[in-house]
């Protein structure tokens, strides 16, 4: 299991995984639209979702590659 450590509101080390920081983001998100996030809290809020996109993107990349190069011999339609 891929890990994520990062500091949040730079005082706890935290430790997720893919749907944790999908879940993050999305909580994130909901705060900006429902305008839940102060003036003050915006740019925390802001960096820390683009730490964890950048985070996310970087998994799928390495999941990507990694199923790419999997070399099974199964034909498409053969029960495994």
């Amino acid at each position: 299991m891929w890990t994520l450590f990062c500091l949040k509101n730079s005082k706890s080390l935290i430790i997720m995984d893919y749907r944790t920081a999908i879940e993050e983001l999305e909580n994130i998100l909901e705060d900006l639209r429902n305008q839940q996030v102060g003036v003050d809290e915006l740019e925390t809020s802001v960096a820390r979702a683009a730490e964890l996109i950048d985070w996310c993107r970087t998994r799928l990349r390495t999941v990507a590659d990694k199923t790419d190069r999997l070399d099974t011999g199964i034909e498409p339609g053969q029960l495994l």
